[in-house]
């Protein structure tokens, strides 16, 4: 099998240690490399050369390359442009047609990413993104292309008793997501996350030419201290009088990080935050109110154009950084998320949602599809006039057994994140995964 790996910063450490297994394996590995300073130093790696020359688009590029530059945190955050486009894909389009890979893995996220997708896509290549899932821990699925569909899955069975134990902890927010944890333990060869050589690192291979997916550091940190002030300024709004959460009709909104695959990517649509709180807001009933909570690692989300629709609009509550989300959780009505994990958790403690975006639920009882902001009004009238239908203990079991059927046993992330992630056990783990959708596949060939 020819398997190409796409860098991704320290991701491509841990698809290093992948690779390794696949080449003992007999199996030919190949690589593309964006950012010069995280290429492996083994055979097969296409490195592209930083460009030395920008095309414009032209007219009939601008299509192909409309959905990438709408995610292209470079672009949104840091004035960047989308000229550069052109040239990679051409080199990815060269690469892609010499090798003809049986499989791509890579994430959804950067610019690089996106474009050897849609070449993948138009060739009838299969690009997986290996990815943890939310629940159950300890899990990841590979979602195919650019999107949040898992492909395949190891078909476990889960017991009625394992679901209901799941159930129960889920609901009741005894556990949390993999990338929710913060990890203590650190690797000798990999440096800490945020820590002066993980800096260094990121900004090293900005000097050296890598301009595309790393941001001038004084463009990022007054981006980071712009970040800091909206948050201070957030936290005193939500202790004005005016601004204080009320006992009951509420709506509530938890932000989604940014830049993140979850919304730029799969969620593209509803990528303006900002807009979409003022139009949730807006379609709001009288005496309803729209709770606004941070996420627990505030980033770029957290701009002056949302924090200008916190302080103008009078029915949106604001709530202070150190909220406890299983509180608000728990005091709202109604819950309206886009991708985000707080989705699974509704359908199991029974609370109403809104879903705007792409998940696994939306075909559950107690999730209503949004299709626009305005139709929370109609969630708002079922839910006056007890039309919500929650979803049944069946529902619930059902729900659990699709998390587990359409994932693998594994954790996913890079060793600077998490170490853990290139101990033998779980490369083994990753490894027969992706080995189980080789041969998966072949079946479905034959």
């Amino acid at each position: 099998m020819k398997i190409l790996f796409v860098e991704n910063r320290y991701k491509t450490y841990f698809w290093e240690s992948l690779a390794k297994i696949f080449d003992d394996k007999g199996h030919q590995i190949f690589w593309i490399v964006q950012n010069h300073s995280f290429a492996p130093f083994i055979k097969n790696v296409y490195t592209i050369p930083y460009p030395k020359k920008i095309y414009p688009l032209q007219r009939e590029e601008k299509t192909i390359f409309n959905f990438v530059s709408s995610t292209d945190r470079i672009i949104r955050y840091f004035n960047g442009t989308s000229r550069h486009y052109v040239y990679y894909n051409n080199e990815f389009e060269q690469i892609l047609s010499n090798i003809t890979p049986d499989l791509v893995i890579g994430e959804s996220t950067l610019f690089h990413e996106l474009l050897i997708i849609d070449i993948c896509k138009r060739n009838n290549i299969l690009y997986l993104n290996p990815s943890s899932t939310s629940y159950p821990v300890g899990r990841f699925s590979f979602f195919l292309h650019d999107t949040k569909e898992p492909y395949e899955g190891s078909n476990e069975s889960l017991s009625n008793e394992e679901c209901d134990i799941l159930i129960q902890n889920i609901s009741q927010r005894k556990i949390i997501p993999d990338y929710m944890k913060k990890t203590e333990i650190s690797h000798s060869q990999y440096p800490k996350v945020g820590s002066l050589k993980d800096r260094w690192t990121i900004i090293s291979s900005y000097f050296k030419g890598e301009v595309y997916n790393t941001p001038s550091p004084f463009k990022k940190l007054k981006q980071d201290m712009t970040v800091n002030t909206i948050l201070k300024q957030w936290d005193t709004l939500s202790s004005n009088d005016n601004k204080k959460l009320p006992v009951n009709n509420i709506v509530l909104y938890p932000l989604q990080m940014q830049p993140e695959a979850n919304l730029d990517v799969w969620g593209n649509q509803f990528r303006d935050q900002a807009q979409l709180i003022k139009e949730l807001s807006e379609n709001l009933p009288k005496d309803w109110y729209l709770a606004v909570k941070t996420n627990p690692k505030s980033k770029y989300e957290m701009s002056q154009d949302l924090l200008q629709v916190v302080k103008s609009i009078n029915n949106i509550i604001p709530l202070h950084s150190n909220t406890n989300m299983k509180e608000i959780f728990e005091h709202s009505d109604v819950v309206v998320t886009v991708t985000g994990t707080i989705a699974i958790e509704c359908i199991l403690a029974n609370k109403p949602l809104g879903l705007l975006g792409p998940s696994i639920v939306k075909e559950f009882n107690g999730c209503t599809v949004m299709h626009r902001p305005r139709e929370i009004k109609s969630i708002i009238v079922s839910l006056k006039n007890n039309k919500i239908i929650s979803a049944s203990t069946d529902d619930k079991r059902n729900l659990i057994r699709r998390l587990a059927t359409s994932s693998y046993q594994g954790l996913i992330t890079d060793p600077v994140s998490n170490p853990a992630c290139l101990e033998e056990a779980n490369l083994k783990l990753v490894t027969e995964a992706i080995l189980d959708i080789r041969l998966q596949r072949e079946n479905n060939e034959n």
